[in-house]
This record gives structure tokens, C-alpha cells and sequence, in this order.
């Protein structure tokens, strides 16, 4: 009990520490320019930068599509896949281990009780339920990663539904940076795609909740 409670101690400090980090850096902004400008900046290790920064924007809930699409505009498209699904698959396994070391904590109980429909969703539906939150244009990937990740799902099945289910969304967003270089119908080819999958995942989320979602996934 002693040593998992000192686990649990040792991320909130990393977590403090790489919050503050980013935080002198003046890099917990909304201005993408700024981001793009610190990294041109350090161009030399411009790639390594983009992972690190790619990964940990988890510790300030920052979406990953805004880091995808920051790939598509910085480096060209197959790199910026590449980037994005190596960052994602680093932060999602912190997600994971995360969720594992608290899953007997308060904070899954606070769920339970809060949600418990959508506990027996997840139970009922785990790697589906993942694949919908990843593939979903407007879903909260972290969250939904966090609290499948609570089930304590295989960590192999887990990753490789993750990275599975990133391919389309990822290619889709790094070609999004890109289109702002290049023609705007391209960019209307790359969204009209995006609108096909979200209209996809809305139409499979309500047929596994019965057509009718609990009110608090609303």
C-alpha cells in the first residue's frame, strides 16, 4: 500500500513539474503560433520537441487533433503521421498506467456512482467504446481512453485499438495542415471526409446505447 501510494505521489510531482515547464516556457497557450514558433526555434530537434510536447499536452487537456493538425502545417504528411501516432501511443500509455495505478481510488468510485450507466457501457462495449471515443471527430479521446482504461483492459488489445482507430482521423488531420499550403478545395475534400466518419461514429454510438444515450454521455 505504502509503495503505490508513493507511485501515485511521484506523478502528481511530475505532473507539477512538466506543467511548470511549459508554463515558463509560455507554452500553456491557445496561440498554435506560439508553439510553431518555439519549435521552428529549435529546429535542430524539431521532431523530438513535437513528440514531447505531442505527449504531455495530456497534463493540460489539450486535444491531440490540434497537435495532428500543427504536424500537417510544420512537417509534410507522412512525417506528421508519423509524429503524431508515436506521440499518441506514448500518451495514451501514460493514460493507461495512469488510470491503472488510481483504479482504487476515489476517483473511480466518484465515477461509478456518478455514471454508473455509463460504466456498464463501457463494460459491455470496452474496446468498441474505445474505438467509437478515438474515431469520433468530437469526442474526448483521453477521457474515453481514461475510463476504458479503468476496466484494466489488456494493455496489448488496448494500444493496438488505439492506434488502429487513429489511422483514419490522424491521416485525415495531418492532411488538414497540409491543405492550409495548398488548394482550398482540397481542404473541402479533407473536412467533407471528417463530417463522413463523425456522421459513422454518431450513427454506431446510438445503436450500442439503443438509440437513446444516457443523459449524462450527453
Amino acid at each position: 500500500m505504502k509503495k503505490s501510494n508513493n507511485i501515485k505521489v511521484y506523478i502528481i510531482l511530475l505532473w507539477l513539474i512538466i506543467v511548470l515547464i511549459l508554463f515558463r516556457n509560455n507554452l500553456i497557450t491557445t496561440d498554435y503560433t506560439i508553439i510553431i514558433k518555439f519549435l521552428n526555434t529549435h529546429e535542430d530537434y524539431i521532431s523530438l520537441f513535437f513528440i514531447l510536447l505531442s505527449t504531455f499536452r495530456i497534463l493540460i487537456f489539450v486535444p491531440g487533433s490540434i497537435f495532428m493538425v500543427l504536424g500537417g502545417i510544420i512537417f509534410p504528411p507522412l512525417k506528421a503521421f508519423t509524429l503524431s501516432m508515436i506521440s499518441m501511443i506514448i500518451s495514451q500509455s501514460i493514460i493507461f498506467f495512469i488510470a491503472k495505478t488510481f483504479s482504487n481510488t476515489s476517483i473511480k468510485n466518484y465515477f461509478l456512482n456518478k455514471y454508473p450507466n455509463l460504466n456498464k457501457l463501457i463494460i459491455k462495449n470496452n474496446y468498441k467504446f474505445l474505438s467509437l471515443g478515438i474515431l469520433c471527430p468530437v469526442a474526448p479521446t483521453d477521457a474515453v481512453s481514461f475510463l476504458v482504461s479503468y476496466t484494466k483492459p489488456n494493455y496489448l488489445k488496448y494500444i493496438s485499438v488505439i492506434i488502429l482507430s487513429n489511422i483514419p482521423m490522424m491521416l485525415l488531420y495531418s492532411l488538414i495542415g497540409e491543405s492550409f499550403k495548398s488548394s482550398f478545395y482540397y481542404l473541402i475534400i479533407v473536412v467533407s471526409l471528417i463530417l463522413i466518419i463523425l456522421f459513422y461514429t454518431k450513427k454506431e454510438w446510438s445503436r450500442i446505447t439503443n438509440a437513446s444515450p444516457p443523459k449524462e454521455l450527453l
